[in-house]
């Protein structure tokens, strides 16, 4: 292992690596030394990506299937641990959208989204804990991807926010669990240019056609590109983040930003007891203060 190669020896499970953010995550932790168990849905793409990396020197095999099954969650820990000798990481990066309004998104919609972005987190990520305290190396790092809209919401996105929502208390439930088997866990939430957030750019690119601007560059929407992202994920999963479990970072290339775990913000007391005036009154006078979701101050 070398500053170059941090996660040289160390087996990294990539859930969703056929394409987008997973793929480049694969790229970058070949790179860093990683041995690599991939999985996705398109089996094609993942070979195609495997014998990539191979041809760079690098121990892949692939895992192909929806990780909202369990057995293609559980064969894809099994995977490291038969053909690497034990997992060490899990990225926990499989997602899809089925972007509508709440009142035209069917139950499928919701619950599709659901089933891969958090019941598939599940699968894997108590597969992996599993194996990372039973095997002869025990620890490891959980990454869960989130996104930032399980904190200020987004319009036609409830299963997708509720997923991620979810994710997020996963991650802080798990760190509490797994800290004394030295299994650090954090959530990730990227904003990178993809097939996923392409739509963005393009309403962007359309409305400012149609001001006579100049179209946008990611950057100016607070979005990054996948090789400036992926760097990260290598730095959080690898010892020099050590120190670091139960957080939540997001990144876009440019920002990195650590958010706060969800706190009281005003309270208000009365020893008597509460009326429906008394809190109307609570909220005209100031002694409690509603929160406003909001987008950070530099996508805005």
């Amino acid at each position: 292992m070398t500053e170059a190669t941090p996660l040289t020896g160390r087996s990294v499970l990539v859930t969703g690596a056929s394409r987008g953010l997973g793929r480049g995550f694969a790229v970058a932790l070949a790179a860093a030394g990683a041995d690599l168990v991939l999985n996705g849905r398109d089996p094609e793409a993942l070979e195609d990506l495997a014998r990539e990396l191979r041809g760079r020197g690098s121990r892949v095999v692939t895992v192909s299937g929806s990780v909202a099954e369990e057995d293609v969650a559980r064969r894809a820990v099994a995977a490291a641990v038969e053909e690497f000798g034990g997992l060490d990481v899990l990225v926990n990066n499989a997602g899809i959208t089925r972007d509508r309004s709440a009142l035209k998104m069917s139950t499928a919609e919701f619950d599709d989204v659901v089933a891969v972005n958090l019941r598939g987190a599940w699968l894997c990520g108590t597969a992996a804990m599993a194996a990372m305290r039973g095997g002869d190396r025990p620890g490891g790092v959980i990454l869960n991807v989130v996104s930032e809209v399980a904190f200020y919401g987004a319009f036609g996105q409830s299963n997708y926010a509720a997923a991620k929502a979810g994710l997020v208390a996963l991650t802080l439930t798990w760190a509490v669990e797994l800290a004394k088997q030295g299994i650090r866990v954090n959530a990730f939430s990227p904003a990178a240019l993809t097939d996923m957030s392409q739509v963005v750019m393009d309403r962007a690119t359309t409305a400012a056609a149609a001001a006579g601007e100049a179209a946008p560059v990611p950057a100016d929407l607070g979005i990054g590109l996948v090789e400036e992202i992926a760097p990260l994920v290598v730095h959080l999963v690898s010892d020099a983040s050590a120190d670091l479990t139960g957080q939540v970072f997001s990144f876009d290339g440019r920002h990195l930003g650590v958010w706060s775990h969800p706190e009281t913000t005003s309270v208000a007391h009365r020893p008597s007891g509460w009326t429906a005036d008394g809190v109307a009154e609570a909220f005209r006078s100031g002694e409690l203060v509603a929160q406003r979701t909001h987008r950070p101050s530099w996508v805005e």
